[in-house]
């Protein structure tokens, strides 16, 4: 997928920029101005995926999360999002299922272990929570990855257990 050029850039750029002081209007205020024939591109609906979350709209950003994965298959925000949105409804079993096939298709992504760490954590299978939590770590910075596992309320259950994986 080409990048976006400016104006297309500034405007994403300030969406994002609201986004993260949690001001959802105006974040989508910027991704209107940016024309309709650009508005599928992956950048621009990771975007809206954010605002979706963000007001926890999450058939919505459930949507978007498709859209991401039919654009950008190569791109690891789609199949993250997507499972965080379907277990955000409740849909966990479906969540860590469809994330899955990710876990091969990015070998070095962190990411993916660790959301899978935490459905099965929620699922109530903590041996193998605790089995993808220690994939998470291989594949990312151990010191960071244990910190956000223990501000992490879905792995709440192997708090007692992180400090020796």
């Amino acid at each position: 997928m080409a990048s976006l050029e400016y104006p297309e850039l500034h405007y994403l750029k300030a969406a994002i920029g609201w986004i993260e002081f949690g001001l959802f209007d105006e974040a989508e205020q910027e991704l209107a101005q940016i024309p309709a024939e650009i508005q599928n591109h992956p950048d621009v609906l990771d975007a809206r995926w954010k605002i979706h979350a963000g007001l926890k709209q999450w058939q919505e950003a459930l949507d978007i999360s498709e859209r991401i994965l039919s654009r950008a298959p190569e791109s690891v925000a789609g199949w993250v999002h997507r499972s965080y949105s379907l277990h955000e409804l409740e849909r966990t079993q479906d969540a860590m299922e469809c994330l899955l096939p990710a876990y091969r298709k990015f070998p070095s992504d962190f990411i993916i272990p660790y959301n899978l760490a935490c459905y099965a954590c929620q699922m109530g299978d903590l041996v193998n929570a605790k089995t993808w939590l220690e994939r998470a770590i291989k594949r990312g910075d151990k010191k960071v990855v244990k910190k956000m596992a223990l501000a992490d309320n879905d792995l709440e259950q192997l708090w007692s257990e992180i400090d020796r994986i």
